[in-house]
């Protein structure tokens, strides 16, 4: 014997000593062990070095429901190790094992903890989890707080989910249990006691072929001996002799060493002899289930009052009043303490409710309260939300205004820059004008024509300045409505020079000037507009200043990834203010307003408009009276 079981023991933990190195993704991966004491040592063995020592507890804790008393032990440190490693299947399997622990004591923590074991088993498509999840969710769902129709649909639906898994699995374990819930509850959904049974003989070819499983066997034989009970087919005493014989092997089947479980498997085979008059026997198994209830020291009334009350109900008939007595007696002293139980737990429950309807009204008072307060809060907070808009819309007016009056402010300055322009600038060419016009009456009156014909070039020159500045005072209104809109477009450069060339020729001839140039043929990406009034008013600029009979040079070339154009001339009529303020004007950022003295507004205009297109332009006078302006164009 002692060598059977050192084999026992080295074939347990060979098995488990592999099965601590795999991965525990499902319930499957579960074994159930009757070795309990083995598997204990091999969990204590495994806790110092914590590899698949949770997994390996919830083996063991699952092992101790069928095969020993000490089931629940451990629960509680389950539930912690699965919180403290995040293990989810660990915390799925607390809930499943704290719903089984509770499956006769108490319906509603079953039924709860069946559910959230059950959600985690749905999600990840365990289809064992969901059926052992289900048939506690099942036979927990009769506790008072569910209606029975909802109890009914409850059970109906989740028996049909557990049946849709048994036509395609080919599990033995999760066959057996699905068989087990079919004939545990399947007359809940109406199933009839002969399609019940047709499980339990697929059930038995099962069993015969897988020992292993042997540990279902007495809930699938008491599950059978229920269906035999309602069983209407047959004679009647002959159903009984089926559900002894099913209450019978259901009790063999059990472990040999008497743990809690084995007590309402000996009530249930007295109640199977009971009906087939074996009151013998049936007195026999109901003192050994008394027996084993003194031995084991267990401390639950409710578990052998039955026991007793049958008892004396078959010493009664078999006239051993004195037994029957003592045995009532006994079964009268448990009702007596279960009576009390239930008086003091029926006290405390209305306690507790009294105390919970006390507390529910104090809330209730609380909330009327704190709505109270929330609603003169919202008030308080509508009204500051109302003061806090009327303050953005005041400030925004007052703002709107404020930007109004600087644009009005700034229109009002430009149209008398204007004006100031037009009577400064305009002024001395319309006056020229007028003196020429005089001049030409005179010459044309005493018939002076070789002298009028230089008077007509010089209002030739005048009419051209004068048109060039009318132009500039045009671009100069645009840029103050910004209403500028830069199109860069390609541009050839010789084709560019072409157009404009032609006419600054012949307003060079009138002061007998000669414009070289030197023009690279390259195209050049910006825009055309922003570039001919640079142009322009650098030539008016050179044509001005340039000394009579002297040379204007344009240069226009590719430079390092940059278009240059550079217009210088030589003159010595621009005076020493005019060159300071011009070089502050392009190589040191500074600015001048439109119209100021002592700079021209061409200057000024194609300043403002260089820097808008990106355009940089570099003034340079030499001591020579050498003026060059170099524009450079980023390419």
């Amino acid at each position: 014997m002692k060598t059977i079981n050192l084999l026992l023991f080295l074939s347990l933990f060979g098995t488990l000593a592999i099965a601590q190195e795999k991965s525990y993704k499902q319930v499957r991966d579960y074994q159930i062990s009757s070795n309990i004491d083995s598997l204990q040592k091999i969990v204590e063995h495994r806790k110092s070095k914590k590899e698949n020592y949770l997994h390996l507890l919830i083996n063991l804790e699952w092992s101790r429901y069928y095969y020993s008393n000490d089931f629940g032990k451990d629960v509680e440190t389950i539930q912690t190790i699965a919180l403290k490693k995040k293990d989810s299947l660990g915390q799925a399997m607390f809930y499943y094992l704290k719903a089984l622990l509770n499956y006769y004591n108490n319906n509603k923590i079953c039924f709860e903890n069946g559910l959230k074991a059950h959600r985690y088993f749905e999600a990840h498509k365990d289809s064992l989890g969901m059926v052992v999840a289900n048939h506690l969710i099942i036979g927990s769902a009769h506790y008072p707080q569910v209606s029975h129709e909802n109890r009914k649909k409850s059970v109906f639906d989740r028996l049909e989910k557990t049946l849709k898994y048994y036509s395609h699995i080919s599990d033995v374990r999760t066959k057996l249990l699905i068989i087990n819930s079919m004939l545990q509850f399947g007359h809940y959904v109406d199933k009839s006691p002969k399609e019940q049974l047709v499980y339990f003989k697929t059930a038995l070819k099962l069993l015969k072929n897988h020992s292993e499983y042997n540990y279902i066997k007495p809930s699938i034989f008491t599950g059978a001996a229920n269906a035999y009970f309602r069983l209407k087919e047959g004679k009647k005493e002959d159903n009984y002799k089926k559900v002894q014989w099913c209450y019978l092997m259901a009790y063999q089947s059990s472990p040999s060493k008497p743990f809690k479980r084995t007590l309402s498997l000996l009530y249930n085979l007295g109640v199977g002899y009971s009906y087939i008059k074996e009151f013998k026997k049936a007195a026999f198994y109901y003192k050994k289930g008394i027996e084993i209830y003194n031995k084991l020291n267990i401390n639950k009334p409710e578990l052998i009052d039955s026991y007793y009350a049958n008892l004396a109900a078959i010493q009664y008939d078999q006239k051993d009043y004195q037994k029957a007595y003592q045995s009532l007696e006994k079964e009268m002293r448990i009702r007596s303490i279960l009576d009390s139980t239930r008086t003091v737990t029926q006290f405390q429950e209305l306690q507790t409710k009294y105390e919970t309807q006390q507390k529910e009204l104090l809330i209730k008072k609380l909330e009327l309260e704190k709505q109270s307060i929330n609603k003169r809060a919202q008030i308080i907070i509508t009204l500051l939300i109302i003061t806090i808009l009327i303050v953005l819309v005041v400030s925004f007016l007052a703002i709107k205004i404020r930007s109004t009056n600087k644009k009005l402010k700034e229109l009002t300055q430009s149209r008398d820059k204007l004006f100031t322009i037009i009577s400064h600038d305009l002024r001395s060419p319309l006056n020229s004008y007028q003196r020429y016009s005089e001049i030409v009456g005179y010459l044309v009156n005493t018939k002076q024509y070789a002298r009028l014909k230089e008077v007509l070039k010089k209002i030739d020159v005048v009419g051209l300045n004068l048109a060039s500045l009318l132009n500039n005072l045009l671009e100069w209104s645009i840029i103050q409505q910004k209403q500028i809109h830069l199109k860069p477009t390609l541009i050839q450069t010789t084709t560019f020079f072409s157009n404009i060339l032609p006419i600054y020729r012949d307003m060079a001839l009138i002061k007998h000037l000669n414009i070289k140039e030197e023009i690279q043929d390259i195209t050049i990406k910006t825009d055309m507009h922003v570039l001919s009034l640079i142009t322009r008013n650098l030539l008016d600029n050179a044509i001005k200043y340039t000394s009579e009979g002297k040379e204007i040079f344009i240069k226009a070339a590719l430079e390092v990834n940059t278009f240059v154009l550079i217009i210088s001339n030589q003159g010595d009529s621009m005076t020493e203010s005019q060159i300071e303020k011009i070089d502050r004007l392009f190589n040191k950022g500074y600015s001048f307003d439109f119209g100021e003295e002592g700079i021209g507004t061409g200057l000024i205009l194609i300043k403002e408009f260089a820097k808008t297109n990106d355009i940089k332009i570099v003034f340079d006078h030499t001591q020579e009276n050498l003026t060059t302006f170099q524009v450079i164009i980023a390419t």
